[in-house]
């Protein structure tokens, strides 16, 4: 008696298509992954790489580096701050996978080079940014710092930096060192 194959052209062909569905969606996935952070990742060499690139402290400003290190689903998330002398004391962020730069504050709303005024690290992994907020054009140092902060919650997934919350002040307030829009 003979036998009947298994499956049919049809059958074999749908499932040789879901097969190669599969191999393309894991090799994309695996071309996408983030590298996976390291272990023995150290923030204070991520400080030292935010330091190198910013040009005002490499053209001899006095630069200070604040450091949070958050880990939250096996990521380690690093923001370091980068503060310059003068400029009412305000900085700019990098934020690292613990391996690499990923991004800065300069480039995630609301855009500022130079507002930060604080940051902290939440124990869910995210990093919050408190931006100064200038309440006009010209504003003095002093007016800056008696305005209200705005508040912008960032967190690391898949090795891409996500804006999680916050929302830029009205006009004629704007966050300092944000790009004019």
């Amino acid at each position: 008696m003979a036998r009947r194959p298994l499956l049919g052209p049809r059958g074999a062909t749908l499932l040789l298509g879901a097969c190669a569905i599969v191999v393309a969606t894991l090799v994309v996935g695996a071309l996408h992954r983030a590298p996976a952070p390291s272990a023995r990742s150290d923030a204070s060499a991520d400080a030292r790489r935010a330091l190198a690139r910013d040009p005002r402290c490499r053209a001899g400003a006095a630069c200070v580096a604040t450091t949070v290190r958050t880990t939250a689903l096996g990521a380690t998330f690093v923001a370091v701050e980068v503060r310059v002398a003068g400029a009412c004391r305000f900085g700019v962020v990098d934020f690292f996978d613990a391996r690499r730069l990923v991004t800065t504050s300069a480039a995630l709303e609301p855009f500022s080079a130079s507002g930060v005024a604080a940051l902290s690290a939440r124990r869910d992994g995210a990093v919050v940014l408190d931006y100064a907020v200038s309440p006009s054009s010209g504003a003095t140092c002093a007016a800056v710092r008696a305005t209200p902060r705005a508040p912008f919650t960032y967190a690391l997934q898949g090795g891409t930096v996500l804006v999680v919350a916050g929302r830029a002040p009205r006009a004629p307030a704007r966050v300092v060192g944000s790009r004019v829009r």
